[in-house]
């Protein structure tokens, strides 16, 4: 079972919540589930946005979504989830069930705007997504967009047919149809020509489905997967302890066999450029690549993209992926008075609008520090504010002057989606605030925990020293690796998650500073933290 098979996103139109509401049942209608509850009729809630989740207004009128989630339950309630999920190409889909009397319903949309789409066999009706009737045209070529349309097929053929191999192809490219074919007709921009499948250039990466009639006069459907000859498919960064410098750790998909001589790199738009030279790939395969990144400034930020180049028969093609790091080293010794600072100028703004704007170095500027030893984690933070605001309890500190701080400590694991037993995905989690209040005192609070054994609350162990010398506070704090779950100290070289939050308070305005990674301000997303490597 599941909950929630979707997340939240901000409210759309009525017409988008129809289409979107519609698209979702039908999909599920192909997962073999049992039983499905769609909230909701009627919501009536006091936050912002939540009233879209409704099929109904408040004044209980029907939105479009009313009859498109009415005309969803009802056709296919009788059909069971056994459905077959056909993507015509990367914006085309056709969900086919078989009807019990014979016959297929074939519900098709598009994901963008319109289209002309060739569904094979004899229409007997077409229906909207209100269930109200359409032209049916002649012909087996029909326009749909992105509303959901259903129509009737008098042969089940398209919900019985076989599919074949699915063929890897590149843009710009042509494959030989299925030896046994004898006729095929494929979705735009492909073509069918002199007994081959012709892939345009710019053609859209993704998934199609050919039809094939074979020799016996049957069906059949021929999957085909255009793609960039070699792809960037996951990138992240790491620091092997015994390289002076971290790399970038590049898995690269090959669709097809990639000569010698392709070139891995990241070009930041600092103007740096990294890059490394490949050797050969099999076609088919999947390969990782560490791209060292010599001379990099440590506690730096560098943004731009991963490109993955090659030429194969003569022709260029280029991949692009988008990344960014910050690597920043946590040195071994008893302060971190000496480590590379990681300065605000580094980090990214909250708070204020619009959203880019900075606060000004006097209002709130700051910098951090970190260093490591069997004991524990030293972090060390100063900032600068021209206002110091801190009257609440320690619990709602994070709500003016303070620092948040995110840690998980199995960041090199993979994460384990719907894992809660195991902390949070199966990662150790945790959120402390540390502030000094007006009147002096220092206020520390573990806000989250991920730990059974490690409670919310005011953390025991964590040590915490905060003095005010004129307009900047300078946190010290040590944490003890019990008080981060674990029963000794890392080894060295290993990565530890890590987020940074600067709480500015004034009496005037709202909270805003900034945030080193992410994962505690906007959201609480622990796959949006950065990393300490221990060194």
């Amino acid at each position: 079972w599941t909950s929630e098979s979707g997340t939240w996103q901000k409210p759309v139109d009525e017409l988008t919540q129809a289409r979107y509401a519609a698209r979702s049942l039908i999909l599920l209608s192909t997962t073999k589930i049992d039983s499905a509850i769609y909230f909701c009729g009627l919501y009536n809630c006091p936050n912002p946005g939540e009233s879209a989740f409704s099929v109904c207004r408040s004044d209980l009128t029907p939105k479009p979504s009313f009859a498109s989630v009415s005309m969803a339950l009802k056709t296919l309630a009788p059909l069971g989830s056994d459905g077959r999920w056909l993507r015509l190409s990367p914006t085309c889909n056709v969900v086919a069930h078989k009807k019990p009397e014979g016959g297929v319903l074939a519900i098709a949309w598009s994901s963008e705007g319109a289209e002309k789409i060739s569904i094979p066999g004899k229409a007997t009706s077409l229906r909207d997504m209100a269930g109200r009737a359409l032209h049916l045209p002649s012909g087996e070529v029909f326009s749909i967009d992105p509303s959901p349309q259903y129509l009737e097929l008098a042969s089940d053929e398209l919900s019985s047919m076989n599919l074949l191999k699915t063929g890897i192809v590149c843009a710009g490219s042509s494959a030989e149809l299925p030896s046994d074919c004898s006729d095929a007709k494929a979705p735009q921009p492909l073509a069918v020509a002199g007994g081959k499948l012709e892939i345009p250039q710019n053609c859209a990466l993704g998934s199609y489905l050919v039809f094939i009639k074979g020799a016996d006069g049957k069906l059949k459907g021929w999957p085909i997967e255009v793609s960039k000859p070699l792809s960037p498919s996951d990138a992240r960064l790491s620091w092997p302890l015994a390289e002076k410098y971290p790399q970038i750790d590049v898995s690269c998909h090959a669709a097809i066999e990639i000569p010698a001589g392709a070139e891995l790199s990241f070009a930041s738009k600092s103007g740096r450029k990294w890059s490394i030279a490949l050797p050969a790939i099999k076609a088919g395969s999947d390969m990782d690549f560490a791209l060292p990144l010599k001379d990099c400034e440590p506690c730096v930020e560098e943004n731009g993209e991963i490109k993955v180049a090659c030429v194969v028969e003569g022709k260029r093609s280029e991949s692009l992926k988008p990344f960014k790091f910050m690597a920043i080293p946590c040195l071994r010794a008893k302060n971190a008075a000496d480590a590379v600072p990681c300065r605000t100028s580094e980090w990214v703004p909250f708070g204020l609008k619009p959203s880019s704007t900075r606060p000004s170095e006097e209002d709130c500027s700051a910098s951090m520090r970190s260093a490591w030893t069997e004991k524990g984690l030293s972090i060390e933070v100063d900032v600068k504010d021209d206002e110091h605001c801190q009257s609440l309890q320690p619990v709602d500190a994070w709500q003016a002057d303070s620092v948040q701080l995110g840690f998980d400590v199995d960041a090199a694991k993979p994460w384990l989606a719907n894992n809660m037993e195991q902390g949070f995905n199966g990662h150790r989690i945790f959120e402390y605030v540390a502030a000094l209040g007006d009147d002096g005192a220092v206020k520390l609070w573990r806000s989250r925990s991920y730990d059974p054994q490690l409670k919310t609350g005011v953390p025991e162990g964590v040590e915490a020293t905060i003095k005010l010398d004129g307009s900047i506070s300078k946190y010290k704090l040590f944490f003890p690796w019990a008080s981060l779950g674990l029963p000794k100290a890392p080894e060295p070289g290993a990565e530890l998650g890590f987020s940074l939050a600067i709480n500015d308070q004034d009496k005037k305005g709202g909270r805003h500073g900034f945030h080193l990674f992410g994962g505690l301000v906007e959201s609480k997303d622990p796959k949006s933290f950065g990393s300490l490597w221990l060194r």
